[in-house]
């Protein structure tokens, strides 16, 4: 019964894993995957016989679609993970800091699987309705 649990949570795993990397067409929240997920971890842990290096929670990457340009940041951009609950955030938080000391943040909710990072330059544009340019 554990066995059957662990296949199908790995299969039902790599389907959506699918769905949502390389079809960009998830079905179902990222809460649910990553309870499923949690799930899977939980019962692999408790029963070690069933390891197998290719279960989804073991392996690292995905089939990113080509579509997508890699490019270097200049900062690094870091995840909240699987964050449900201010203190896993308070969590995250003392990670960063425990690293580079006191930090700033910005943080943005991103609504696909995709995510941007931009660095504002000064320059001189129309800022008034009058056409007036601030610098």
């Amino acid at each position: 019964m554990v066995r059957e649990r662990i296949e199908e949570l790995r299969r039902q795993l790599e389907l959506h894993n699918f769905k949502y990397y390389v079809e960009n067409a998830p079905e179902i929240s990222d809460f649910e995957f990553d309870a499923m997920m949690r799930e899977l971890q939980d019962l692999e842990r408790a029963h070690p016989e069933y390891a197998d290096p290719n279960s989804p929670s073991v392996r690292v990457g995905s089939d990113l679609t080509a579509e997508f340009r890699t490019v270097k940041h200049r900062y690094a951009m870091l995840s909240l993970g699987n964050t449900y609950s201010l203190d896993e955030l308070h969590e995250f938080i003392g990670r960063i800091e425990r690293e580079a000391g006191a930090t700033d943040y910005v943080l943005s909710l991103i609504h696909t699987s995709a995510s941007s990072n931009s660095t504002a330059r000064p320059s001189r544009s129309p800022t008034s309705t009058d056409g007036s340019c601030a610098p």
